[in-house]
C-alpha cells in the first residue's frame, strides 16, 4: 500500500513539473518549484539542471531557498554518481572541515576530543535548544517530529559532557594533553566553525 501511495505521489509530482515546464518559466520562484516537483518524482537530471539555473537566475535570491537548492543538487548529483556537479565547500568550511580531519587523525586524543566533539558538540547543544523552542510547538513537525527534535537535544547536553570525561581522564594520565593545549584547539575549533557559518549565511 505504501508503495502504491509513493508511486501515485512520483507520478502526479512528474505530471505537474511537465504542466508547468510546458507553460513556461521564467521567474527565479517558478523555477525553484519546478526543481522541487522533479525531485519528488525522483527525475534527477531535471532536478539538478532545474535547481542549477534557479542558483544563476536571481542573485538576491532568498538564503533558505538557495541552501535548499544546494542541497536537492549534491542529493540528487549523488544519486547520478556525478558529485563534482554538487558545489564546491566555500574556503572557510573546507578549512574548518581539514583542521578537524587532521585533528582526528594526528592530534593527541584528548586535544582529538576538544576540538570536535566538546567545540562542536558544545555549540550544537545551543542550536538545538533554539531549534526545540521555535519548533516543539509548530503543529505541521507533529507528533514524532517533537519527539525526535527532544532526543536529538537530550543525546546533544549529554555528548559534551561525556567529551569533557574523556578529555579530564587523558590530562589526568600526563602525557602530551595538556589543560592549555586542549583548551587552545577547542578555541581554534569555534573560530574556525564561527567562520564557515557566517560564510555559509552569507554565500
Amino acid at each position: 500500500m505504501r508503495d502504491k501511495v509513493v508511486d501515485q505521489r512520483k507520478a502526479l509530482a512528474a505530471k505537474n513539473a511537465g504542466l508547468l515546464a510546458a507553460r513556461g518559466v521564467t521567474t527565479p520562484a517558478d523555477t525553484f518549484y519546478l526543481g522541487l516537483l522533479y525531485g519528488l518524482g525522483d527525475d534527477a537530471p531535471n532536478t539538478v539542471k532545474t535547481m542549477q539555473r534557479y542558483l544563476t537566475l536571481d542573485t538576491a535570491v532568498e538564503s533558505d531557498k538557495a541552501q535548499s537548492a544546494r542541497y536537492t543538487i549534491a542529493k540528487f548529483a549523488a544519486t547520478l554518481d556525478k558529485l563534482d556537479l554538487a558545489e564546491e565547500m566555500n574556503a572557510e568550511t573546507r578549512e574548518f572541515h581539514d583542521y578537524l580531519t587532521m585533528m582526528s587523525k594526528t592530534a593527541p586524543f584528548a586535544c582529538a576530543v576538544g576540538a570536535v566533539n566538546y567545540a562542536v558538540e558544545g555549540v550544537a547543544q545551543k542550536i538545538s535548544e533554539k531549534a526545540l523552542r521555535g519548533l516543539g510547538s509548530n503543529e505541521k513537525i507533529g507528533p514524532r517530529g517533537r519527539w525526535w527534535l527532544e532526543e536529538h537535544a537530550k543525546y546533544d547536553d549529554e555528548h559534551p559532557i561525556h567529551a569533557l570525561e574523556i578529555i579530564k581522564d587523558c590530562v589526568k594520565r600526563g602525557n602530551s594533553d595538556t589543560p592549555e593545549k586542549v583548551t587552545q584547539v577547542a578555541l581554534e575549533s569555534l573560530q574556525l566553525m564561527r567562520f564557515s557559518m557566517e560564510a555559509s549565511y552569507h554565500a
